[in-house]
């Protein structure tokens, strides 16, 4: 089966630093994969150049097949990839049904009866803020939403485009323990109802080690080694260069 996302060789340079460095890696469909490594490794840059927000100097970027390496970050959304960010992305002064009425016209293209809007689509609204767990809050201002729930409502955003392969940037940042792995679990589930393809970058290990199948660990631009959870906790580089000292334990350590 040929995979969903394939990454060939990606590389960018700030000035002398090399931010992403000859990445290469392929995901199938329904896959779940964690990106993970330390501060500053690459990670977050490499997700722009997948979602095309940023171009590369090298390498490319196939979705179903297709080289997307020159498209816009939006026509690889209308092609099926979707992304969040580190600090969620939502329009403060439109309500949470507002925001995901926006997202599905921009998936139909119809942002021209944004004037006249109201209530269309009211179903699909409804579902995807009670998938995300937002159920009863679609009138709510988005600035009035607290933080993990800002996030949901990204997530819903992001589902709203109807992607294939869905980048989720520190979906969980911010959040105590019990929502970070309620938010997990959410997604988790949303992706295998919908075969969705989910790649994220997450620096809680208990979110990691407890819901990924696959494990990327970046180091100064590259990739330094891919496996299971087990093969990625037990690889005595990933233990050398990345959160020393036992920090790379799931949660079955820590209970």
């Amino acid at each position: 089966m040929s995979p969903v996302l394939e990454v060939r060789q990606l590389s960018l340079r700030f000035g002398a630093l090399r931010a992403v460095d000859g990445v290469s890696f392929q995901l199938a469909r329904g896959e779940i994969r964690a990106l993970i490594g330390p501060n500053g490794a690459g990670k977050s840059t490499c997700f722009d150049l997948i979602s095309g927000l940023r171009r590369p100097d090298t390498g490319s970027v196939l979705l179903h097949g297709r080289d997307v390496t020159r498209l816009s970050a939006a026509r690889r959304a209308r092609l099926g990839l979707a992304r969040t960010f580190q600090i969620a992305a939502v329009f403060p002064s439109m309500s949470v049904e507002e925001n995901v009425r926006l997202a599905l016209l921009a998936r139909r293209r119809r942002l021209g009866v944004l004037r006249s809007a109201r209530g269309l689509h009211a179903a699909e609204v409804e579902e995807l803020l009670a998938q995300v767990g937002l159920a009863g809050q679609a009138a709510r201002p988005a600035a009035e939403l607290a933080y993990g729930d800002l996030k949901r409502l990204e997530l819903a955003l992001a589902l709203a485009l109807e992607p294939d392969v869905l980048l989720l940037d520190e979906p969980t940042a911010g959040m105590g323990l019990p929502e970070r792995l309620d938010l997990a679990g959410t997604v988790v589930d949303i992706a295998r109802a919908r075969g969705l393809t989910v790649l994220f970058t997450e620096h809680d290990m208990d979110v990691v080690f407890g819901f990924a199948e696959r494990i990327m660990v970046m180091d100064r631009g590259r990739l330094l080694c891919v496996g299971t959870p087990e093969e990625v906790r037990a690889d005595p580089r990933v233990q050398e260069v990345y959160l020393r000292g036992g920090a790379l334990d799931g949660p079955e350590a820590a209970e």
